[in-house]
């Protein structure tokens, strides 16, 4: 054969494998290489998807997702001759929820390391955005296996954000409980001097009355103070102030009794002696005056008497209660017993005193002795 018809064969056969290659193109098929290459692709894009999770790039996430996503629709005919084209689909069909999955968790991650931060503002925009995102992705990401925690997390963060906001405000607040406290204190402290100046002079009935009403007052401003918040450094100092209180009250309570007592001791008591020796001093033809200072004196020991009755019932323990009477040391059993020989006694001389004199016996007449006379023998 000759040289020119060589050169035209070859250039025959080129062309023969040129067109049956436009051939291939034109009907959809496509080599093993090209399939593997756009499956790759794809398989790339998702791969560089997961490693800008790793390293919480949202916006390189959603771009890469975007790349595999038109990979895959561009290449979908070339890719349907591929053995792993569903797997493909499934990864990428999955590439949403994953990514809004990391939307949320993200976004809580954030909001809890503005909490550790002590970022109030920041924090609390945080978490708005957290509850969009997951507003926007629950209904694609619920059905994972790890929905839970995550939502777990989402519904204890309104809780840390209240917890940080009490935190940052505690210090204003300690502020506050301290100037409630120093005024409850300084009443209180005014109760007890006036207390002890109480139990060195009990009968001070005025004074006892102004820590009555004191007590009140110190009572209705306490109840008056608000909870703060329930902070423990309020909540102990009020219940600890309640219980002081009612001790208090208790002890002004004791206080009283003694100085009623006193009071019987020191002025009803003398009164009533008072009456019964001068009711002794009077004259013969002075019985009504006589008569009207016994009746003074029994009504003040019956006074007296009521008055220790009650008193003992009221505190039993009274009864041991010393005090000093004419020079001596007594006790209210002792006090007890003398009102109702005193009583006994002043009865006993009103009985006397209106008792009818007795008649006077009539002189029997003498008679007259006839002098015998002496016989003289």
């Amino acid at each position: 054969m000759s040289r020119p018809a060589t050169i035209w064969t070859i250039l025959l056969s080129c062309l023969s494998v040129f067109l049956a290659g436009c051939a291939h193109r034109g009907t959809g098929e496509y080599t093993v290489d090209e399939i593997q290459g756009f499956a790759n692709a794809v398989e790339k894009h998702l791969r560089n998807m997961r490693g800008a999770l790793r390293n919480k790039d949202l916006d390189k996430a959603e771009d890469e997702y975007e790349h595999a996503r038109e990979a895959l629709q561009d290449n979908r005919t070339a890719l349907a001759a591929y053995p792993d084209v569903g797997e493909l689909e499934t990864s990428v069909g999955e590439a949403p929820k994953t990514l809004c999955y990391h939307h949320v968790s993200l976004a809580l991650e954030g909001f809890f390391g503005l909490i550790r931060a002590r970022g109030l503002g920041d924090a609390r925009e945080q978490l708005e955005k957290a509850r969009s995102e997951h507003g926007r992705c629950k209904a694609q990401i619920s059905d994972r296996d790890d929905y839970m925690p995550l939502k777990m997390n989402l519904d204890s963060a309104p809780r840390a954000l209240v917890d940080l906001e009490r935190e940052l405000a505690r210090p204003a607040l300690l502020e506050r409980i301290a100037a409630a406290k120093k005024g409850l204190q300084e009443q209180k402290a005014a109760i007890r001097g006036k207390l002890e100046e109480i139990a060195r002079r009990p009968k001070q009935r005025q004074l006892a009355m102004e820590v009555d009403a004191a007590l009140k007052t110190l009572r209705e401003d306490l109840a008056r103070q608000p909870d703060f918040g329930g902070e423990p450094e309020w909540t102990g100092y009020a219940a600890s102030l309640t219980g002081e209180l009612v001790d208090l009250q208790r002890r002004l309570t004791t206080l009283s009794r003694r100085g009623k007592l006193l009071l019987v001791v020191e002025d009803r008591l003398p009164r009533a002696e008072k009456a019964i020796a001068s009711a002794a001093a009077a004259k013969d033809e002075e019985k009504d005056l006589a008569r009207k200072l016994l009746n003074e004196a029994l009504q003040n020991y019956e006074q007296c008497q009521q008055v220790v009755a009650e008193l003992l019932s009221e505190e039993p323990g009274l009864a041991k209660y010393a005090f000093s009477h004419q020079g001596r040391e007594r006790k209210t059993t002792w006090l007890k017993k003398h009102l109702k020989r005193s009583i006994t006694a002043v009865e006993r001389k009103l009985r006397r005193l209106d008792a009818k004199p007795a008649p006077k016996a009539k002189k029997k007449k003498k008679k007259k002795r006839r002098k015998r006379r002496v016989r003289r023998w």
